[in-house]
């Protein structure tokens, strides 16, 4: 029996705790008391952008040339904000090797910006080289970097 009123008390305490009580005295029946509560989240800026990985352009190749596309995985941006990528070569946008040199073309670098979020834009980049400079080339193994800068702006 002692065991079942501690089991009992224990559970009265327990209800009790549970229990949201407002006391404001005594109110009539056409009062009204209120209470207000904040609900919040937050999400932060995340941003991861996809580059292309290296590629090998076949000598001779004429047109565009597809070398990949710059996309964004993910796109979280503050309001009034936006991300701009440039490109820039290392060797003056030219295929370098020893003293031979290729000059190409980089198409699809000259505005790439993301403006919204979850923006769904994609920028295919290409290269292009003359037939006239595929001809002029010595033999060797020819190649450049293209360094991709990410800058988070205002608008």
């Amino acid at each position: 029996m002692k065991k079942f009123i501690s089991v009992l008390v224990a559970a009265t305490f327990v209800m009790l705790s549970c229990l949201l009580t407002v006391s404001a005295g005594t109110l009539s029946p056409t009062e009204q008391q209120t209470g207000s509560m904040v609900i919040s989240t937050e999400r932060t800026e995340d941003i991861a952008v996809t580059y292309p990985a290296d590629v090998n352009i076949p000598y001779g190749s004429e047109g565009d040339y597809a070398i990949g596309e710059i996309s964004a995985a993910t796109m979280v941006i503050a309001p009034n904000k936006k991300v701009t990528i440039t490109v820039a070569s290392e060797n003056d946008y030219a295929f370098v090797s020893g003293g031979g040199k290729i000059p190409y073309t980089l198409g699809g670098a000259n505005a790439i910006e993301f403006t919204e979020v979850n923006d769904s834009s994609v920028f295919p980049l290409t290269v292009s080289v003359s037939k006239a400079d595929w001809n002029a080339a010595t033999a060797g193994e020819y190649r450049d970097v293209l360094t991709f800068t990410l800058a988070y702006e205002n608008i």
